[in-house]
């Protein structure tokens, strides 16, 4: 059986919704994290810097691209 292009558009759609809601609730999680002892410390700058550079593919979708270089 064939999908056709709307049965598809929404399931595409459906996924890209689930993935940002999951991201965006562990980058709140992070930054939790990161506030609770009220220190910054250089390993939790390195761990986000890292988990935003995987988690950019989700996070920039639809925006205008960032001006400041990483």
């Amino acid at each position: 059986m064939m999908m056709d292009a709307q049965s598809l558009y929404t399931r595409q759609a459906a996924a890209f919704r689930s993935d940002m809601k999951q991201t965006c609730a562990a980058l709140v999680g992070i930054v939790q994290g990161v506030l609770a002892d009220g220190e910054l410390h250089d390993r939790e700058i390195q761990f986000l810097d890292e988990w935003l550079t995987k988690a950019e593919s989700v996070l920039s979708c639809g925006q205008a691209p960032s001006s400041t270089p990483r």
